[in-house]
This record gives structure tokens, sequence and C-alpha cells, in this order.
């Protein structure tokens, strides 16, 4: 065994980067998803609003108003991960959007503060987990995004932070439909 990586030094250290969004992205992110409801899809709806899992797309446009390339530029303005070993891939885990506040329907330029919670051994590889706050410009708090990442085969490395992740349990029954 080699030596073993350290990953607390890497935890709670915020970043932060420009994000913006306009009517028309809210708009699109909905039909996008397949909603159909009017007060996500039709901005003259007197309900009309932010579809609730939309400032996810906000930590891979960043400032971007055209298609970016996968990774965006704004996914590397993040936390700054430990280098694990052996990861051969990474997997989108896991995420929970927490919605404080309402987004502004026309549009608007907001920060987003990330920061690495979390690493931990699972199996395979590395559970990674980070916290995005999406604040406007007077501070407050729009959003909280929680996410985790699956790094297959990391290895070597030392658990360190917080984990929102559970176990699920694999019922023991028949399922209740199989497709």
């Amino acid at each position: 065994m080699g030596d073993i990586t350290e990953t607390e030094q890497y935890l709670n250290k915020w970043s932060e980067q420009k994000v913006s969004y306009n009517k028309r992205d809210l708009l699109t992110y909905a039909v996008g998803i397949g909603c159909d409801d009017m007060n996500f899809v039709y901005e003259h709806d007197e309900n009309f609003a932010a579809f609730p899992t939309y400032p996810i797309v906000l930590g891979f446009k960043g400032t971007d108003q055209d298609v970016v390339s996968f990774p965006s530029e704004a996914m590397t303005q993040g936390p700054m991960m430990p280098p694990l070993k052996g990861v051969k891939v990474g997997l989108d885990g896991e995420r929970c959007v927490e919605k404080i506040a309402d987004l502004d329907v026309d549009g608007g330029e907001l920060t987003m503060k990330s920061r690495l919670i979390g690493v931990h051994k699972r199996g395979s590889g590395a559970s990674v987990e980070t916290e995005a706050l999406l604040v406007d410009s007077n501070g407050k708090t729009i959003y909280k995004i929680t996410s985790g990442a699956f790094m297959v085969g990391a290895k070597d490395f030392k658990d360190s932070g917080i984990t929102n992740s559970e176990k699920v349990t694999i019922p023991s029954r028949a399922p209740d439909s199989v497709v």
C-alpha cells in the first residue's frame, strides 16, 4: 500500500463563482425536462415560477448564455478536490435541493458558494460530497444544494468530513412492478 492521501485539508474551503440566468433559461429548462405545468412553461401565467430544480443547472453554465462543453468552464471553478489515487471515472450520485426563497422570474445574477464537505470510502471507491449555496447580491441564501459523486476506483485515502448519505435497505419482498 502506498502513501495515504489526507483529504481533510480540502474540506470547508469556500469557492465562489458568478452565475446568471434569464427567463428564456427557465422556460427552456422546464420544457426540456418534460414539464407541462403552465406555471413553469408559460411566462404569462399569473403564477409563473422557476421549476424548483432549475438552480442545479447554474453550476454547469455559470454566466454562459450559449451551449457549454462538458466539463464546462463553470464546473472547474468549484471547490478544489483531493487528488484521489486510482480514480477511473466519476459518477453523479445524489443531489438534495433545498429551496429557501423564490428565484426572480425575470432572471438575474447570483453567486454560487461551494465547498467540499466530505470524502468517504464506499465499496470500490469514494463518495465525495459538496454543498453549494446560491446567494443574491445582499448575501441572502436562495437555495442550498448538497451533492454526492462516486469516484470509481478511488483508494488509499483517509475518510474525512460529514456525510448526508443514508444506506438504503433493499426490501425482502417482490417488486411492486417490473418493466
